[in-house]
């Protein structure tokens, strides 16, 4: 009978000891308060709105505010570099890289000068089903957008503590 009256909290403890959470703001985690992403309107700054958007303790803005957080995508590019071809000489696997460059300011001095993350993954191609493969490579692509909005804003909070 007592170990039916300890199971409850041995779920709890064993919960809190692998880091599991409510959903919410992260143990920690500091609301950014008002927020301006500048850069393209897609990719990664897209991304970056959206994961923003939603979020508790933050106000997005359009205009220029010097009291707010500015975080800028100076440069969101995707490419392809062939890694291996077949014996008739057709490209059989591609490494594809994704490259952001930003930098993030608050109030008139640089958080994080302007940085670049760069992901990188192989993906092999076949000719015969080269729709299927293109919606993959778009898949990936954006997976890597998402994983870098995700960096810059964990890089930004660390640093506004």
């Amino acid at each position: 009978m007592r170990l039916r009256a300890l199971l409850p909290l041995f779920v709890v403890a064993l919960l809190a000891g692998c880091g599991w959470h409510l959903a919410g703001t992260m143990p920690g985690q500091q609301a950014l308060g008002k927020v301006r992403i500048t850069g393209e309107r897609s990719g990664t700054a897209a991304l970056l709105r959206e994961s923003l958007r939603f979020s508790s303790g933050v106000q997005l803005i359009d205009q220029d505010d010097p009291a707010a957080l500015q975080i800028a995508i100076l440069g969101d590019a995707t490419g392809r570099r062939i890694v291996a071809l077949s014996g008739a000489g057709r490209a059989r696997e591609f490494e594809i890289i994704q490259s952001v460059r930003f930098n993030v300011r608050f109030e008139g001095r640089e958080l994080i000068p302007t940085d670049t993350i760069e992901f990188r993954t192989q993906v092999s191609y076949d000719d015969s089903s080269a729709l299927s493969k293109e919606f993959e490579i778009a898949a990936l692509v954006q997976s890597m957008q998402r994983d870098a909005a995700a960096q810059i804003l964990r890089r930004t909070a660390a640093l506004k503590r």
